[in-house]
């Protein structure tokens, strides 16, 4: 599996990280297994770029067995907006 090499700064959760991308709220990665099982339990879809980065990763590959799990795929939306 190939890791994504951090570059630059990091940021964590909170109302900093908040107010730099506009996303809210900003969690950190230790809840998105609580968070995944909550959206999944509302039926409601997770949006994951599934592309190299996402390969191997226990709460995707979760995702990927249960057909159930409202799995979507955000890597053509990401491309589609230039990133």
């Amino acid at each position: 599996m190939q890791l994504e090499a951090w570059t630059g700064p990091k940021l964590g959760p909170g109302p900093l990280a908040e107010r730099l991308t506009g996303v809210r709220p900003v969690l950190s990665v230790t809840r998105l297994d609580s968070v995944v099982a909550a959206l999944r339990a509302r039926r409601v879809p997770v949006y994951v770029p599934l592309d190299r980065f996402a390969q191997g990763l226990p709460v995707v590959q979760r995702l990927q067995a249960d057909s159930a799990s409202g799995l979507r795929n955000l890597r053509p939306s990401w491309t589609r907006c230039g990133w």
